[in-house]
């Protein structure tokens, strides 16, 4: 038998372009019910599977030859490899294995609610989840609760079980995503070319998600508030808008928490904050929170001491009761946050795609954005740099261009300077960047996007000779791209601070002989001294000096 498997050997899967098509179902009372139950059933088999494959990971942890396969240092590949895969087949932590348990796991009721390709893939998405402990990626896993449930459950293939049908255009051409007995209906829209040019293309596997809505009164809702939608995974390459063209330039980037500079090698330069559209209402968020907590102490005096602080929970400790009240303003906090996150990702796609537009060869630093999260979790919360990176990606994956991300530690693009080759670290405040030899003022993020451009991504190290000839040209880009948010900021538009412009004096104007007259009137008159005010004469070139002098 062992011949015979060595000889009928399968080959590996040849990866191929895949992109996704999202369609809104119509969903009745009925099917909706049968939904629940078998999202529920998904959501106690994977804790089911991740609860198994947890002790199996606590046992192979245990074994002595654990430890054994980490003093292996890690210039020997081959050795620590080996190590730890027979330490993985001993105690059955793979894919594979995985896929052995959930068939032991899938009995009884479960077997009703879920085939055996759904239970596949659950098992794998919680053998995911584990990896990603055992190799030091995370610290450890969290299984799917009653009250937040499993939003959403996949199929490997698109011919059984889970599956969408695509009906013929002398059959009407409706699509259906079919699961047991129901038949869920999806809303298309033929006239958008976007879905007509994506249904043309063979479906990999479909994937039923199911989020929730502001009410259950909200339109496309059930009775529980939630809506459902079908993802489709199809094998190709996604609708290219005529609008969203493609340049043949190389665009550095330099991408911080809450700012990006962008400087082709041939273009205009652009500094900007990113996502400034964005304006959530926090005052108005922080009043839900506020209304959750009261209605959470109200529902729950049992989890409060006398003092009204929360009480330690031991094992079996009561569960934590959710009023209808608190539910509905759960729920119109999760609708004021999702429209916040789409309102983020269709400011992502817009500036992907007007990056893609200037160049199709994107270099920049790799940089942490998990470190980010810790130093600046509120504007990376807001804002969400390592998202836009992801969507530039795509985004230049699918015109043929590349993102090249070299990596930090060589490059060190924000402490070198061209003129002499030197590399002197700068503080964080220090946002200009001036050498002795000559090269500055200018701005510390223009400037490493400036260098990130004339990168070779082959060999990312800096050199004096690659950006002597380019500096020039590009010095004179630089200057005029700070000085369009110096403009703005004068304006009066908020800008971070990393971009090296105060927010006190950027308003002021450059010329202060109006208001050092009023300077001196306001310092006489503090001291006593009974002097008349001058004449306010209104003028246009004065910028509105006095009205900011008066406000400070």
């Amino acid at each position: 038998m062992g011949t015979k498997a060595r000889g009928k050997r399968k080959s590996p899967h040849k990866k191929t372009p895949t992109f996704l098509l999202e369609l809104p179902l119509i969903v009745e009372a009925g099917q909706a019910a049968r939904q629940r139950a078998h999202l529920e059933a998904g959501r106690q088999f994977y804790n089911a599977v991740l609860s198994a494959g947890q002790r199996r990971l606590r046992q192979m942890r245990a074994d002595p030859a654990w430890q054994v396969a980490r003093a292996i240092p890690r210039t020997h590949i081959q050795e620590r490899s080996a190590a730890f895969s027979a330490l993985r087949e001993r105690y059955g932590f793979s894919e594979y294995a995985f896929h052995g348990l959930a068939r032991e796991l899938r009995v009884s009721w479960l077997a009703e609610h879920l085939d055996a390709v759904l239970a596949q893939t659950l098992a794998s998405r919680a053998y995911r989840a584990l990896n990603r402990v055992c190799v030091g990626q995370a610290r450890r896993v969290r299984f799917k609760s009653r009250g937040r449930g499993l939003s959403s459950i996949e199929n490997k293939r698109n011919d059984t079980g889970l599956r969408f049908v695509l009906e013929t255009p002398e059959e009407g051409q409706s699509g259906y995503l079919v699961w047991h007995d129901d038949r869920l209906t999806a809303l298309i829209d033929w006239k958008d070319p976007v879905v007509s040019h994506a249904l043309a293309h063979p479906v990999k596997y479909a994937r039923l998600v199911r989020r929730s809505a502001s009410s259950p009164r909200a339109k496309g809702a059930d009775r529980e508030g939630d809506r459902y939608v079908v993802q489709l995974v199809l094998a190709g390459i996604p609708y290219h808008k005529p609008k969203h063209t493609v340049g043949r330039d190389t665009v550095g980037l330099d991408l911080g928490p809450a700012s990006i500079a962008i400087v082709p090698r041939e273009g205009e330069a652009r500094l900007e904050p990113l996502c400034a559209e964005l304006r959530p209402d926090a005052r108005a968020m922080r009043r839900l929170q506020r209304r959750m907590e009261r209605q959470r102490r109200a529902a729950n005096p049992e989890h409060y001491d006398e003092r009204g602080r929360p009480t330690k929970r031991g094992k079996g400790a009561p569960r934590w009761k959710q009023s209808k009240g608190y539910q509905a303003t759960q729920r119109r906090k999760a609708a004021r946050e999702r429209r916040l996150a789409a309102h983020r990702k269709s400011l992502h796609g817009r500036l992907a795609h007007q990056i893609a537009a200037v160049g199709h060869t994107i270099i920049t630093e790799k940089v942490s954005y998990k470190s980010w999260q810790k130093r600046y979790g509120k504007s990376v919360g807001l804002r969400a740099p390592g998202m836009l990176i992801a969507h530039l990606k795509r985004t230049v994956a699918s015109t043929g261009g590349t993102l090249h991300e070299v990596p930090t530690r060589s490059t060190k693009l924000s402490q070198y300077c061209h003129g002499c080759g030197t590399f002197v670290t700068k503080p964080l405040s220090q946002r200009w960047h001036q050498c002795q030899c000559g090269i500055g003022p200018v701005q510390r993020d223009l400037y490493s996007a400036f260098l990130a451009a004339y990168l070779d991504p082959a060999d990312p190290i800096p050199s004096c000779a690659r950006y002597q000839r380019y500096w020039e040209g590009a010095e004179a880009r630089l200057q005029a791209a700070h000085e369009r948010v110096k403009e703005r900021a004068n304006e009066g538009q908020v800008l971070p601070r990393s971009m090296g412009i105060s927010r006190a004096g950027a308003r002021l104007p450059k010329s202060l002989s109006e208001a050092t007259q009023e300077l001196l009137f306001l310092s006489r008159e503090r001291e006593g001294g009974s002097v008349e005010a001058p004449l306010r004469t209104p003028r246009a070139s004065a910028g509105g000096a006095f009205s900011h002098r008066t406000r400070e």
